[in-house]
């Protein structure tokens, strides 16, 4: 028998399934990677078309602190005896640096930090308690 009157609200509601965001060509197999794990960690309509290009330049800058730290990591101290080793090792750190600055100011902005997560309460206690149990700096380890 069907009832007379307004279809219930429940009758009107239609769920569809949102996709995550593909990442933009050109962008290296490891840049995809990570632009796939970050949006995999966030609900599908995290990212919206006025974002995309921000998560886009947090990839380009995680792919520029790669590789510019990957090419410090095999400098050693006997090319830093050298003064045009040492102005290179310089400039790359500036690099570096800059990457790095641009990741912080990036993730902060997508909320993608733990800062975004917690606030200062509650990232202490989350902090407190993975202490609890384990070893004090001063204690040494492989004792």
């Amino acid at each position: 028998m069907k009832q007379a009157g307004r279809p219930s609200a429940m009758s009107v509601v239609r769920v569809t399934a949102m996709d995550r965001p593909r990442p933009p060509k050109g962008m290296t197999k490891a840049q995809r990677d990570l632009w796939n794990s970050i949006t995999a960690t966030k609900p599908a309509d995290w990212f919206t078309d006025d974002t995309l290009p921000l998560l886009a330049a947090y990839c380009d800058a995680w792919h520029v602190h790669q590789l510019v730290s990957k090419v410090l990591r095999r400098r050693t101290e006997a090319h830093l005896v050298d003064p045009d080793e040492r102005r290179e090792f310089a400039k790359l750190e500036g690099v570096q640096r800059g990457a790095a600055s641009s990741l912080a100011s990036l993730a902060s902005k997508m909320r993608l930090s733990q800062s975004a997560r917690y606030g200062h309460r509650a990232a202490n206690t989350k902090h407190e308690r993975t202490l609890q149990g384990s070893k004090k700096p001063w204690q040494g380890y492989g004792d």
